[in-house]
């Protein structure tokens, strides 16, 4: 399990632009609708997304959802019924096409960044992942630097390494994930079900060799589908609640491949709660993307008055185009410390 005990070194918050450097097929939020529907039409599956978007009359998967989550909210039950059946099936649809970019050495090979990437990684480190795919988990556990057992919350108990996590590595999937899944076992109190972790190589190479850990079709996957409106399970509350609080004592933070979008409530108060903590050291702030610049501009403008103490370093570019530049600038960031 997780040790939360220790202090966190630094902080990284990964968005989609990671997984879109590693496979360039990769959905964005703005194309996931179109692919998810071309996905599905070609494996004859068929996917309430479509008739959504005609009724909707909108591309954009976030709206979709949104406005179905509300017709959810103000329907009668027969009809909500039908709609929440329907927001089930998109999202475990969501779910499984992001399987497809798991981690496989076939990938790691061709992409020589990657291993460079791992080593942005030390000793009690954290990282916040807005992804539904696993790469990055892959990618850490191929590398040996962390397995299962350092994701916050999510844990399965048949999972039991003999040197569990080694670097102390903490991974907080605030959006879910496609290894994810709701256990058929209910807790007694409330009657709630759990999210348990799929533990298998299609996901880890290293720890998931030779295992089947929850990998059963009998249950759902869980993520949380892009929505204005988002109700976290209780154990991802929890995480995103853990997250904010160990934020604070992080002494740099890399924002990669994430554009801030502002309806993620959870993201703006991970990053407010690393910048309006008061301590005595200045802190610095590494934000990694193409549009790194106008990322900066956004977060000075949000945290007016609050950045006084907080060197901001961007660089606009791609992961694979801006490895180096990022391990200088963090190597740097942790010596002045």
């Amino acid at each position: 399990m997780e040790n939360l005990d220790s202090p966190i070194s630094n902080l990284f918050l990964i968005g989609a632009g990671f997984t879109k450097a590693v496979f360039p097929e990769a959905p964005l939020n703005n194309d996931l609708l179109e692919k998810l529907i071309k996905y599905h039409e070609n494996k004859n599956i068929p996917t309430p997304l479509k008739k959504y978007k005609q009724e909707y009359k909108t591309d954009d998967i976030e709206i979709i959802l949104t406005k179905l989550d509300l017709e959810i909210a103000g329907s009668r039950p027969n009809t909500t019924r039908n709609l929440t059946n329907d927001r089930i099936t998109i999202e475990r649809h969501i779910a499984a096409h992001f399987m497809l970019f798991s981690f496989n050495e076939e990938v790691f090979s061709k992409n020589k960044w990657l291993s460079d990437f791992a080593k942005l990684f030390s000793n009690n480190d954290a990282i916040v992942s807005l992804n539904y795919d696993c790469f990055l988990e892959g990618l850490l556990d191929y590398s040996e630097i962390w397995d299962p057992t350092g994701y916050v919350n999510i844990a399965n108990p048949l999972f039991r390494p003999k040197t569990p996590n080694p670097k102390n590595i903490l991974v907080y999937k605030i959006h879910g994930s496609s290894n994810f899944r709701i256990s058929s076992a209910i807790l007694r109190e409330k009657g709630q079900k759990v999210i348990i972790l799929i533990i298998n190589d299609v996901f880890f190479p290293r720890s998931g060799k030779y295992t089947g850990f929850g990998d059963s079709n009998k249950t759902p996957l869980y993520i949380i589908a892009p929505s204005f409106v988002k109700i976290p399970h209780v154990q991802i509350a929890d995480m995103i609640n853990k997250a904010i609080k160990v934020t604070p004592y992080a002494k740099n933070m890399v924002i990669g491949g994430c554009s801030l979008r502002p309806e993620d409530n959870s993201v703006q108060l991970i990053i407010t709660s690393f910048i309006k903590k008061e301590l005595p050291t200045t802190k610095n702030l590494i934000i990694i993307d193409p549009d790194a610049n106008h990322i900066k501009n956004r977060i000075e403008s949000y945290w007016a008055g609050s950045t006084q103490n907080l060197n901001i370093h961007p660089i606009p570019k791609t992961f694979q185009d801006g490895i180096e530049e990022l391990l200088d600038k963090l190597n740097n960031c942790e010596h002045k410390n």
